[in-house]
């Protein structure tokens, strides 16, 4: 039985890993092969070379990884300077517990279920929601001085 994953790339095309049930690596071309150490026949320059190789096309996917990262923070904090606008308006405190708590628990579901380390999402949660409460406290000095 194999497992497939998959990450879709900034150029259209998508990196497929697969693992075997004996744990072996393989991929369709674009992320590269896994270079197993000590194989007859390998001398360190050629598991050097394979491995800078490998490391470079690794790093290709984490850029394009972090690009869409950013485009998505982008939108998201579009849509928290409306919530933030809409919270002036009415008064509302920037800070608002239950969503926070309700948010928590939710990241801390998503990142069992996706596989990342729950304090990774944490850290991401506690670093958007601060970042968004600045704003709408900013917001919220803006619409009274109107």
């Amino acid at each position: 039985m194999t497992e497939e994953s998959g990450w879709p790339q900034t150029d259209g095309s998508t990196v497929v890993t697969s693992v075997s049930e004996s744990g072996a690596s393989e991929d369709n071309g674009t992320a590269g092969t896994a270079v197993t150490a000590g194989c007859a026949g390998n001398d360190a320059n050629t598991i050097a070379d394979e491995a800078a190789a490998q490391i470079e096309r690794l790093r290709s996917s984490i850029d394009n990884i972090d690009m869409a990262i950013v485009a998505m923070l982008a939108q998201r904090f579009e849509v928290t300077r409306q919530v933030g606008q809409w919270k002036a308006r009415a008064g509302f405190d920037a800070y608002d517990p239950q969503r926070e708590d309700a948010q928590l628990a939710r990241m801390t579901q998503l990142a069992h279920d996706t596989g990342l380390d729950p304090h990774i999402a944490r850290q991401y949660l506690h670093f958007v929601a601060d970042a968004a409460k600045e704003r709408h406290r900013s917001i919220a000095r803006e619409i009274a001085d109107e």
